[in-house]
């Protein structure tokens, strides 16, 4: 266990998704009574739109026209039923399914609005902030009424985030979660695809649905090889691990995805139900039936998991007598109690689009890493059956399990994470990442508008100083090195703050920082010290890319003093390279 979490008392993990979040919390005693099978403890969500205890309650957020923050989750929508029914909504702030807004927009600043239900903005970091700062007050709420002054600072936060998200979103996240009450230096982010793998690894024997063959098991064992299938509501994210001789994971293929989730086949299931009951009648039926409509919602999301590859039997799925009523047409196949039948095969046809993404992203990533033994699936949308059927239809020489309580994977393998956050050895740079510099100019190499005069000294800008390349495996505490000088010896420059722009291309050996496909990340500041700069330093800036977030240490080379350094992945005009998108 690592130094920094042996103070601990408890460690909390929340899991931020696009349909759904919740948390998850152990004690540091169960841990070291039994690091295997220790208790991990999960919160109940009830709604009174269908009496049931889940383990995960909507993402879904509201606030009032003022913009403070209102409720969170069931209760969140629960509220706004109530407000349009007494058509008093219209002033509020009703967000949902609004994660796949980083995923959306390219770039993520400070100032980055998002809209909610109605089209009305406000500050992304706003409601973020809200909707940590309710997970983790529900939380102390529950662990005053178990352990009574159980202290803040006992606590240690894991919060999950997808690994195909690059540094800006991470950073966003992270002020967010400060903002929220949440002290940075009791935090980590944990990726998702492999907090679902230190989820099943833990698992025992028999735990896995989808096969009988317990040797399958063995892929986790030292030599083994699988790759994690994350299939969230919105995205659908993959990433490919390998074990080491010491049982350590190691990423042997770069964390990549796209939008192809749950909530694509819900559109198409609710687009359905609208055709069929009239379209003309329905853009209003959110507000005139709302009660009704967000029942109708849970009813077609249950029986989506209900669709089965072989079935010709039709589904048949509940429809609120007021929406009925509202209806101008007559259904043929309403059977008693309100129930329209739906033939299986047209239900099937929903899913095409997501499973053929799907599909062919494994395959082409089957195409690039050989001797893959198991595809573990992940995440809500893994436990439909129709998803895992249909994926072991298309790709039968690969043997495709689902883990019991697939939805919660992430949350528990998170708390599993934040005790043992060096269980993740080795990561893959999905990008080729580096520095801007400058170096002494060469007019035979250097075009002439990268010349500058700094200290009369003739530089090339615009320079692509290469830290690690895209597709390389880096360990969890390797380390990069750039060493540089900067001149100092005019007045002006005696207290300026330097700033390394840091780059990301998706080509392996780039030149300069304006070469196609060089986005910039963002900055890392370092600031003087108080009698300001020496004439020339020569800077050791040391860069930790195999973590779960960007990492580096800047000391004067000679004296080995540290420098303060700060990092700026959220300023404007700087972009993230989210997804590999398809």
């Amino acid at each position: 266990m690592d130094s920094w979490v042996q103070k601990k008392l408890l460690v909390a993990a929340i899991d931020f998704g696009t349909s759904y979040s919740g948390y998850a919390y152990a004690f540091l005693s169960d841990y070291e009574k039994n690091p295997q099978g220790f208790h991990i403890q999960l919160n109940e969500w009830t709604t009174n739109f269908t009496n049931e205890r889940t383990a995960k309650t909507p993402t879904t957020v509201l606030f009032t026209p003022e913009k403070e923050f209102d409720s969170f989750g069931y209760e969140a929508e629960e509220t706004f039923v109530n407000l349009i029914e007494k058509k008093e909504h219209r002033d509020w702030y009703y967000f949902k399914n609004f994660k796949m807004k980083l995923y959306d927009n390219l770039i993520v600043n400070r100032d980055f609005i998002i809209e909610d239900e109605f089209g009305k903005g406000m500050p992304a970091h706003t409601v973020f902030t809200a909707c940590i700062k309710y997970m983790k007050s529900h939380l102390r709420k529950v662990l005053d009424q178990r352990n009574p002054g159980f202290p803040d600072e006992s606590i240690f936060w894991v919060i999950t985030v997808p690994a195909i998200w690059n540094e800006s979103a991470k950073q966003f996240m992270r002020e967010a979660a400060n903002d929220a009450g949440i002290d940075g230096k009791q935090m980590v982010f944990a990726l998702e695809a492999e907090a679902a793998a230190l989820y099943c690894k833990a698992l025992p024997e028999g735990k896995l649905s989808g096969t009988k063959d317990k040797s399958l098991l063995e892929c986790f064992q030292p030599g083994g090889k699988y790759m994690v299938l994350d299939l969230g509501g919105g995205t659908v994210d993959t990433t490919v691990h390998g074990v080491k001789e010491d049982g350590g994971i190691v990423e042997i293929h770069k964390a990549c995805g796209g939008p192809w989730g749950g909530t694509k086949v819900d559109s198409e299931f609710i687009n359905y139900v609208l055709k069929m009951l009239g379209e003309d009648l329905m853009p209003n039926l959110k507000e005139t039936c709302a009660w009704d409509w967000v029942r109708m919602e849970k009813e077609l999301e249950t029986r989506k998991r209900k669709v089965d590859l072989s079935s010709d039997k039709p589904v048949r799925i509940e429809i609120p007598a007021k929406i009925l009523f509202n209806s101008n047409k007559e259904l043929k196949d309403l059977t008693s109690f309100n129930k329209m039948k739906v033939d299986h095969d047209l239900l099937r046809t929903f899913f095409k689009p997501s499973i053929e993404h799907i599909t062919k992203h494994i395959e082409d990533i089957l195409k690039e890493v050989e001797d893959i033994q198991l595809i573990l699936m992940v995440g809500g949308y893994s436990e439909s059956d129709f998803v895992a059927q249909s994926l072991r239809k298309k790709i039968p020489n690969l043997k495709i399990i689902v883990p019991i309580k697939a939805s919660v994977s992430v949350l528990e393998g998170a708390v599993r994470f934040g005790f043992n956050p060096q269980s993740v050895v080795a990561r893959i740079c999905r990008f080729t990442y580096g520095f801007q510099c400058h170096i002494p100019f060469d007019k035979a190499v250097h075009p002439k508008e990268y010349l500058r005069v700094v200290d009369e000294e003739d530089i090339c800008i615009n320079i692509f100083q290469v830290l690690a390349e895209e597709g390389e495996t880096i360990r969890l505490d390797e380390k990069r090195v750039y060493n540089f000088s900067s001149s100092h010896k005019s007045d002006k420059r005696k207290k300026i703050t330097l700033q390394l722009p840091v780059y990301a291309s998706k080509t392996k050996r780039p030149k300069y920082t304006t070469d196609d496909g060089c986005v910039k990340l963002g900055i890392v500041e370092i600031h003087p010290p108080e009698e300001g700069w020496p004439n020339t330093v020569d800077f050791n800036v040391k860069v930790y890319f195999g973590r779960t977030e960007f990492s580096i240490k800047v000391k004067d080379a000679t004296s080995r003093e540290n420098y303060k350094v700060t990092y700026n992945f959220l300023e404007e005009g700087s972009k993230t390279i989210l997804y590999e998108r398809s």
